[in-house]
């Protein structure tokens, strides 16, 4: 069991050396990390001087030019944006952001186990050691792959919120959880540790039990505080921007019992294009058979369902591209943006650079899969 443990610790240290290249960085994140795992993390912190008025979470689904839109927000001067650099339409001051803090997408609340998916186990009275053990995971999932870049208050709030809605029991033996992968000490970790058998590392060391008294609604209350107290401990200006925060399948009756503030925008692009970055680009989660693709496509789709929450606005990329004053206005009167603001126009998201992005599918050499996604569309 302790070679067991030795070699899961090894190998989680190894995947937290691959996301965080930051010498200084990386030890303050697996201190953090140590210490929440012993139940006594409380971090020195300093609160913002200021923190945000207004939400705005941008989505997309897969390539579909959702960064356009984040990096069109970067350059108003009201808004603080988490979120990654579009590099195929990247203005002129794209640039000048550095790679690790453009990364960053607030996931927490829209993930697997995350906050919104743990509510359906409460709901049927499923909320258990297991599922809380994931949510846990996930939380330092998260804090990794951001490298401790939102704050280092982050986890001491999540164990906060955890006491509040479980009781937890330390336990006497080392779980082994889901470690059992680890039978090859030399088994090479990917750095995107979102993968399947790393939902959470496995010695959390604690088992859990829900409430007695945790209803729904109560859920929902503990849940809305925990997510305001960690939007506070995040320096902004009066618009924050998250990229990925929720997407479009989520109702806005839902997203009113955890954020009162929320504007969304969703960005969608011309299948043809997708499929075309997804072979071209070789992304390795996107289908490049085409009937694959196709089928998954209509399921992202079926999410789109235009008009019925009054908060969320479509936008085409192609049409952001083409008709760029038009669209740009449309977001800036959704969001309540004002143009005194827009004050580095084309710095970070430059129309005519992206229009190199629109057309690709007809680089490739088999149109035939072209005109099955034509017909499938009604392109």
């Amino acid at each position: 069991m302790n070679r067991l443990k030795k070699k899961f610790k090894k190998i989680y240290a190894k995947m937290i050396s691959n996301l965080i290249y930051d010498r200084d960085k990386r030890i303050r994140v697996r201190k953090i990390l140590s210490e929440s795992k012993r139940g006594s993390i409380k971090r020195e912190w300093t609160e913002p001087k200021s923190h945000c008025s207004h939400l705005i979470s941008v989505s997309g689904e897969g390539h579909s030019g959702s960064g356009a839109v984040i990096d069109f927000l970067r350059e108003f001067d009201n808004c603080s944006v988490s979120g990654g650099i579009d590099e195929n339409g990247i203005g002129p001051l794209g640039k000048t952001i550095k790679n690790d803090e453009a990364k960053i997408e607030f996931t927490i609340f829209r993930d697997s186990y995350g906050i919104l998916d743990l509510e359906k186990y409460i709901a049927a009275g499923l909320l258990n050691s297991d599922i809380i053990n994931h949510f846990v995971g996930l939380s330092e999932r998260f804090y990794v792959n951001n490298g401790g870049i939102y704050n280092d208050k982050y986890m001491e709030l999540m164990w906060e919120f955890v006491d509040q809605i479980s009781d937890k029991k330390k336990l006497s033996g080392w779980d082994i959880g889901y470690a059992s992968f680890c039978d090859d000490e030399e088994k090479s970790i990917p750095t995107n540790i979102s993968a399947p058998y790393l939902v959470y590392p496995s010695d959390i060391g604690y088992t859990f039990a829900s409430k007695k008294d945790l209803t729904l609604d109560v859920y929902r209350q503990r849940a809305q505080i925990f997510l305001d107290k960690v939007f506070k401990t995040i320096e902004s200006k009066e618009y924050l921007v998250l990229d990925q925060f929720i997407g479009p399948n989520v109702s806005d009756d839902t997203i009113k019992n955890y954020v009162k503030d929320l504007k969304r925008l969703h960005v969608y692009r011309d299948p043809r294009d997708v499929f075309a970055t997804a072979i071209l680009l070789d992304v390795p989660w996107l289908p490049k058979k085409v009937d694959e693709f196709i089928n998954s496509y209509k399921r992202m789709r079926e999410r789109l369902v235009i008009g019925e929450n009054k908060n969320i606005m479509y936008i085409s990329f192609e049409d952001l591209v083409f008709n760029y004053e038009q669209n740009i206005k449309k977001i800036m009167d959704f969001c309540g943006l004002k143009e005194e603001n827009h004050i580095y126009k084309k710095g970070f998201f430059d129309p005519n650079v992206s229009r190199k992005n629109i057309g690709l599918y007809k680089k490739l050499d088999n149109q035939d899969d072209i005109r099955l996604i034509e017909k499938a569309f009604n392109l």
